[in-house]
């Protein structure tokens, strides 16, 4: 054959196989993204992003591929895969505004308002009478307090194009209740209800303003009408059940989050509220009840787990907390599922003292995502406890950054410049702190112990002082004035703070602890005794003033006659768990055999029980579990209880003895030394701080 004929014959196979390539490469990626939205469809997002991905590697420029994606990875709640996917779809097509819309959505979803509103407004530049641009741009707009009035300007716009459309009324609505016009709020959605063909949103935003007002009888009567529109709707039962437990009707609330579930059993939010609403009954064997009910199912969420964790840890059982967690598949979840995870396990690592293992976790976040919040905070509470405080401070600046208004961060960062010696900074940010919360004792508390760690005494005095103007039904506040009134020599002013924070916090055992150390160093010991011996007299049902006198008995070295008092006290009130704390820390500090320890620990067990998640109860715990020989066990507890200690603001020195004495047992010196540092330049008087000092001394 002649060598053009062999030439014709190449070429035509050439092309052919071309031709086929490309039809082969078509169908690859439409059959890869068929079935990616068929999963989708069925709500199996976690194989239909296995579909979309491979048709993206079949065919990197397919716009659509990137979008299916994008909507998949949303729908797993992976912003940031998703931001990446709709992004590249935006590269490939800037053009396609519908592509162009969900991206700002997502930028919304994100809080990254100046974006949005810069995408939104591309979008209107091209299509100006685009109404979804329009409301994404309101929305953005409505987030910045000094373009709210440009926001309310389009959204009325909006309305007189499409007077049906709730957004333009809703939005408003929110806008002007920001703006201190609740009344203005509420008639704008009733205008839009009266033109609305569903009025179910109205509703919903009506129900909602009710519920930041605390009108419970329009809320009561606006979620009645829901249930008339949706018979069948869980969201409904759920609002019943928060306002019945708003005003109080407890067994009713109970009665709609039950119907609530019925109707939604597999609706992970109202399964949360539902055990949230046991845990504000203090009903935590209930709220435990509903969770691990729907653990039982195969469909159980990460959610569910992680609110059970939560709730074991808050109980005191961290232990068991991190075993449940331990057991998740960690393949079957999505990359922000995993993250949420690990997270969790660090922070009750953290709050049972194991660093080490709580580090590694959050490296490995970190390592994932530089900026995680959860776990630069971590790391943040890892630098200051290891006193690497120059660490600390850039970590909580990097945190501020991404939220300048963040208080918490502010009072860490405070605290950071304390152990930095950097006296100036500390009080810059708990001052600015104080002005954004007035309400919040915690950085007033902190501010009067900077001006102690000063040796100035007067100025934290009448920092307290100043404090209680503001906030007079703060407990702790009271307590902490009592504590430096004391320590300055006024006991007559001391007792008199003490009683105040026991009338306003009767079963917080501290200021009892704190009364009874006044008492005990009067120099007037029968007297002070015999006072609370005719105070009980003349108010023989009084158990707060039993339990003073016991622990008058505590403090002055009379063991057996404290011992007495309480043990008469759980004859008539069995189960007290302030009776049961302490009695159990008497038995572990006056006894040796096993017998004593074995009826402490079943004691501290009891007050458990009935007052779950208490720091005081867990340092007593800590201490009969040391005491018992567990030192290691001691150790997780005595964390946990410094952990919840510290968000309440109710840190105790003997709880940073007690970590001291069981750190030094274990042979970890400098983590001992750094405990009974902290209880030394606290300088608040304790029955321990002697010993303290010279457990420091020795080592």
């Amino acid at each position: 054959m002649h060598w053009r004929n062999y030439l014709a014959l190449i070429l035509i196979g050439l092309t052919a196989c071309l031709l086929f390539a490309c039809s082969s490469t078509e169908e690859k990626r439409d059959s890869f993204m068929a079935k990616g939205q068929d999963l989708a469809d069925k709500k199996d997002y976690m194989r239909a992003r296995l579909e979309f991905k491979n048709a993206v590697k079949v065919d990197p420029q397919c716009v659509d591929c990137f979008a299916g994606l994008a909507k998949t990875e949303l729908a797993l709640k992976n912003l940031r895969g998703a931001y990446a996917a709709y992004s590249r779809a935006v590269e490939l097509a800037p053009d396609r505004l519908d592509i162009q819309t969900e991206l700002t959505r997502l930028l919304l979803l994100g809080r990254s308002h100046d974006k949005a509103e810069e995408k939104a407004r591309l979008i209107l530049s091209k299509e100006p009478d685009n109404l979804e641009a329009q409301i994404l741009l309101a929305f953005s707009l409505s987030r910045m307090k000094d373009k709210n009035e440009e926001a309310l300007s389009i959204l009325k716009d909006v309305r007189n194009a499409e007077p049906s459309r709730p957004e333009g009324y809703i939005l408003a609505a929110n806008i002007l209740y920001s703006q201190g016009n609740p009344a203005k709020a509420e008639a704008l959605i009733k205008n839009g209800m009266e033109k609305a063909d569903r009025p179910h949103a109205f509703l919903q935003s009506l129900l909602s303003l009710y519920f930041k007002e605390k009108n419970w009888d329009k809320a009561l009567e606006t979620a009645k009408k829901l249930e008339a529109i949706v018979p069948d709707n869980a969201a409904s039962y759920q609002a019943f059940a928060q306002i019945y437990e708003k005003i109080g009707k407890l067994d009713q609330a109970k009665k709609s989050w039950q119907t609530a579930l019925e109707k939604d059993p597999d609706n992970t939010r109202i399964i949360l509220a539902f055990a949230d609403f046991w845990i504000r009954q203090r009903k935590f064997s209930e709220a435990e009840k509903v969770l691990r009910d729907v653990l039982s199912k195969e469909q159980a969420s990460l959610e569910i787990r992680l609110a059970l964790a939560r709730l074991l840890a808050v109980t005191g059982r961290s232990p068991a907390a991190i075993e449940l967690l331990e057991h998740v598949h960690q393949k079957d979840l999505t990359t922000p599922q995993r993250i949420a995870l690990l997270n969790e396990r660090a922070g009750l690592l953290f709050s049972l003292g194991k660093l080490d293992k709580c580090q590694d976790l959050v490296s490995e976040v970190l390592e994932e995502n530089p900026k995680d919040t959860s776990a630069l905070l971590t790391q943040a509470r890892l630098q200051l406890v290891r006193r690497e405080s120059a660490s600390a401070v850039t970590t909580l600046r990097t945190l501020l950054n991404d939220a300048p208004e963040n208080t918490g961060y502010m009072l860490l960062l405070a605290e950071a410049h304390m152990l930095n010696k950097e006296v100036k900074l500390a009080e810059d940010q708990l001052r600015n702190v104080i002005q954004k919360t007035p309400k919040d004792p915690k950085p007033r508390q902190a501010l009067a112990k900077l001006y102690m760690l000063g040796k100035d005494i007067d100025l934290a005095l009448k920092t307290i002082d100043n404090a209680l103007k503001s906030i007079p039904e703060s407990a702790v506040l009271y307590e902490f004035q009592g504590r430096i009134r004391w320590l300055k020599g006024n006991p007559v002013d001391a007792e008199r703070s003490f009683r105040k924070a026991m009338e306003l916090a009767p079963e917080w055992l501290v200021p009892y602890r704190s009364l009874a150390g006044v008492l005990a160093r009067s120099g007037k010991l029968d007297k002070a005794e015999k006072e609370l011996k005719e105070a009980i007299s003349k108010h023989p049902q009084a158990g707060n003033l039993k339990i003073l006198l016991a622990t008058f008995y505590e403090q002055t070295g009379k063991s057996r006659s404290a011992i007495s008092v309480y043990e008469e006290l759980l004859i008539r009130a069995p189960g007290h768990p302030l009776v049961c704390n302490n009695l159990a820390y008497l038995y572990a500090e006056t006894s040796n055999d096993t017998e004593s320890f074995a009826r402490a620990m079943e004691l501290i067990d009891l007050a458990e029980t009935k007052l779950p998640g208490k720091a005081t109860i867990l340092d007593t715990k800590a201490w009969v579990t040391f005491k018992s020989g567990d030192t290691e066990k001691a150790l997780e507890i005595i964390s946990q209880a410094l952990a919840l200690a510290e968000e309440h603001a109710r840190e105790q020195p003997i709880f940073l003895y007690h970590q001291g004495v069981i750190l030094s047992e274990l042979g970890r010196t400098e983590e001992a030394r750094a405990a009974l540092q902290k209880v030394m330049d606290d300088q608040r008087p304790f029955r321990e701080r002697e010993a303290a000092q010279k457990l420091l001394a020795d080592l």
